[in-house]
C-alpha cells in the first residue's frame, strides 16, 4: 500500500491535453483543450501557455505582441483550455501549459502541436482537424494523416484554396 501511495502522490500534479496534434485553417479560431490537477492543499499562483522560452522560464503568450488580442485562457476551475483567434500560419508551434503553485510548478509535456494551413481539401465547413473529426488539410503541412478515417470512407476530394 505504501508503494501505491507514493505513486499517487507523484500523480497529484498533472496536465491533460484533449489532443496532442491539432490542425486548423488560417483565419479560424482554435480551442486547445486542456485540464490540470493539483493537491487540494496548494494554491495556484500563475497559469502560463507558452511556445518560447523553456519550462522554467516560459514566455507567456498573453504578453507576446504576435498574439496580442488573439489569445484567451479558460477561467473555469481546473480547465486550462487555450483559445487562439484569427489564426496565422506563423502560429504553427508546440504549445505547452505550465502552472505554478506555492508548493511546486508543473509543465504539461510534450505539449500540443498546432499546424495552421491555408489550403484545405474538402468539404462543407471549415473546422479544426482532430484525429477522427476533421476537414483534410494540406499535405505539405503533414495534417492529412489525421484524416485517415475520413479518407477511407470518402473517395473524392474537392480542392480549393
Amino acid at each position: 500500500a505504501g508503494h501505491r501511495q507514493t505513486q499517487r502522490s507523484q500523480n497529484d500534479y498533472a496536465v491533460t491535453y484533449t489532443s496532442t496534434q491539432i490542425c486548423a485553417v488560417k483565419g479560424s479560431t482554435v480551442d486547445i483543450g486542456c485540464s490540470f490537477k493539483h493537491p487540494s492543499r496548494v494554491n495556484v499562483l500563475k497559469r502560463v501557455w507558452f511556445t518560447k522560452g523553456n519550462n522554467y522560464n516560459p514566455e507567456d503568450l498573453k504578453t507576446d505582441p504576435a498574439y496580442a488580442g488573439r489569445v484567451s485562457y479558460s477561467s473555469h476551475w481546473k480547465s486550462c483550455t487555450l483559445t487562439i483567434r484569427d489564426l496565422r500560419e506563423s502560429d504553427s508551434a508546440v504549445y505547452k501549459f505550465r502552472f505554478e503553485t506555492d508548493w511546486k510548478d508543473f509543465t504539461g509535456l510534450p505539449g500540443v502541436t498546432l499546424t495552421v494551413t491555408g489550403n484545405i481539401f474538402n468539404y462543407t465547413s471549415v473546422r479544426n482537424c482532430y484525429e477522427h473529426d476533421c476537414v483534410c488539410l494540406d499535405m505539405d503541412n503533414g495534417c492529412l494523416r489525421f484524416c485517415s478515417d475520413f479518407i477511407s470512407s470518402h473517395n473524392q476530394f474537392f480542392r480549393y484554396t
